[in-house]
């Protein structure tokens, strides 16, 4: 009898038990697969040589193979300060993808480092394991970014003139023509980048790179990489993490997500907006309207503050889903998605 039970849960959660005889089952997920058979010890990333001060970061993919929720029970352990973990996916409905985001400090060691991260997980509230992750990098002495990275903060969308962040690559090897031949950029990167050589002596060379926030950069966090090639044939390329956050001109509240509750046809519903700029404007017009769907303007005197009425008649049964532009003065537009529907049919 204890032998068709034990069966029966193998066959509910293939590989928790056996996976454990090689590697820790909790690998499967940062491998995406559930047929690999030894399970590794450790799931592992190499940044390879980079330069001294840069500041590393790697998003490993979680994806539950399983066919019951996992979720990591504490926050995970690193076996050195020179790395942390920045952000993960707490939990995971079964077939669910997410993400564990690792920052690693090359300012902090000098030549080969391997840092563990340890990453505990639980499935089912029963069966427990520990994910074994392990980052590694070659810190060179001779080549060094300062700063590390490029962090914008919180830019203003269309902000004039556009920010800039300047970062040094020094180089002090024994090359004697070394220098950067190129520079490459993500297709949607929110940034330009150009690079110069700065100074050239018999201590080594001195190039700067000069990263903008372009003027139509999509609002929203954002993390890309700026790619720096070499004629260094030991260090071909150098990866500089670019971050920031640009802030819509306008902004709506509560949501530009709204939805009104069903109401029935012939009756109508309205919702209050607000929308908010940086500066003075005035909406000049609102489109997308249609379906029952209309939006009246409050006419106030320009500021930073303008406010909107959205009625919602149905004139059919079923639901709407609309998606309104609003335009201003200032040539800004800020867009929200409206859903209603109603909550009986026509008589």
């Amino acid at each position: 009898m204890k032998r068709g039970i034990w069966i029966l849960v193998l066959a509910a959660i293939p590989g928790f038990v056996r996976a454990e005889e090689g590697g820790p089952w909790a690998n499967k997920i940062f491998l995406g697969r559930g047929d690999i058979d030894p399970i590794p010890l450790m799931v592992e990333h190499d940044f390879g040589n980079q330069p001294a001060g840069t500041r590393l970061t790697y998003r490993f993919e979680v994806t539950n193979i399983y066919n019951v929720p996992i979720e990591i029970t504490s926050k995970p352990e690193v076996s050195c300060g020179c790395t942390r973990v920045v952000d993960y996916t707490a939990k995971l409905e079964p077939k669910q993808r997410g993400y564990l985001e690792v920052e690693m400090d090359a300012s902090r060691f000098v030549g080969a480092k391997a840092v563990t991260v340890r990453v505990p997980f639980i499935s089912g509230n029963q069966y427990a394991s520990t994910a074994i992750l392990q980052v590694k990098a070659f810190a060179r002495a001779d080549v060094m970014l300062k700063p590390g990275t490029v962090n914008f903060g919180l830019v203003q969308a269309g902000q004039n003139p556009p920010p800039s962040q300047t970062i040094q690559v020094h180089y002090t090897g024994a090359i004697p023509n070394w220098q950067i031949t190129g520079l490459e950029l993500e297709g949607d990167a929110n940034f330009t980048a150009v690079q110069k050589t700065f100074s050239r002596t018999a201590q080594g060379v001195v190039s700067q790179v000069t990263a903008t926030i372009k003027p139509d950069a999509a609002a929203g966090p954002f993390q890309q990489e700026m790619i720096l090639k070499t004629n260094d044939p030991t260090t071909p390329v150098i990866s500089v993490t670019v971050s920031g956050n640009i802030q819509a001109a306008l902004s709506v509240s509560p949501s530009s997500q709204l939805r009104f509750d069903p109401i029935e046809i012939g009756k109508e519903a309205t919702r209050n907006i607000t929308v908010r700029g940086e500066k003075p404007f005035k909406i000049v017009s609102i489109d997308g309207q249609g379906d029952g769907l209309t939006a009246e303007l409050n006419n106030r005197p320009a500021g930073k503050v303008q406010g909107v009425t959205l009625r919602f008649a149905p004139q059919k049964t079923g639901e709407v889903k609309k998606q309104l532009t609003i335009h201003t003065d200032s040539k800004e537009t800020v867009t929200i998605t409206i859903r209603a529907g109603t909550s009986a049919e026509e008589p």
